[in-house]
């Protein structure tokens, strides 16, 4: 399985997303697609230095101005879906660290899914207070989309409706949570996804561009899953949302 991050970076950030390459690559990822919005002067110079390091495995554009978040991971799937050897992809926020041995974990769940032949994201588990997932996971806007999730045995369900007696090893079990919408910081697909559902509109710019996007695969029969085995780590403070701003 080849599996490449896209991230989006911008402003002063180099510091966090330093991190979030360096384990990426520890933890087994392929290759890391960076899209570079129009960052400060001494994160370019910076970046630019990190691709001669790593060479082929990371690949970083260069954008003269800031396009917004929906626009700049636009312009990341965009290039990652025409990289011939790329399998699966992981959108990752620009302080987002992947925890130990969750790579692992989800290379073990995929077989699991293939019931689904592809037309599923799992979305990583962040403990952020602000993050997109836990928001809807929460109830805290209860509204934006009814019956986000449903109480069920889960492993009784892919046994019924995917896998019938494929499914042996109970102690494999993941715990998945049916969700409507995710969060584009922590969401991992097949990239023929993105033939189906199509690319963040960058209308939205910086805020909503993830839950249109993903609400996309839902309204078309897809599955999308919160796994909380699958884990990201949030550099920035709790009291900041993914894209940087305060929010309080």
């Amino acid at each position: 399985m080849k599996l490449y991050v896209v991230t989006v970076t911008y402003g002063d950030r180099f510091k966090f997303l330093k991190q979030v390459i360096e384990t990426s690559f520890r933890e087994g990822i392929d290759k890391v697609i960076v899209v570079d919005n129009a960052s400060v002067e001494s994160s370019r110079k910076e970046l630019k230095k990190l691709a001669k390091q790593y060479k082929d495995k990371l690949r970083v554009i260069f954008l003269k101005e800031n396009i917004g978040s929906a626009g700049g991971f636009k312009k990341g799937l965009e290039e990652v879906y025409n990289e011939a050897e790329c399998e699966y992809i992981l959108t990752l926020d620009d302080d987002n660290i992947i925890e130990e041995n969750s790579i692992k974990k989800l290379k073990n769940l995929i077989g699991y899914l293939e019931g689904l032949k592809k037309n599923f994201i799992l979305s990583f588990y962040r403990e952020s207070r602000y993050d997109n997932v836990k928001v809807v996971h929460e109830g805290w806007i209860k509204g934006y989309l009814p019956n986000n999730f449903n109480g069920f045995n889960f492993l009784q369900f892919l046994k019924n409706k995917f896998f019938k007696s494929k499914v042996h090893n109970e102690k494999m079990l993941f715990p998945l949570q049916p969700i409507e919408v995710t969060a584009m910081g922590g969401s991992f697909f097949h990239k023929s996804i993105l033939e189906k559902i199509g690319y963040p509109n960058e209308a939205f710019f910086l805020y909503g561009e993830d839950h249109e996007w993903s609400y996309r695969l839902t309204k078309l029969g897809g599955h999308i899953f919160l796994c909380s085995e699958l884990r990201l780590k949030d550099l920035h403070s709790t009291n900041l949302s993914s894209k940087g701003e305060k929010i309080g």
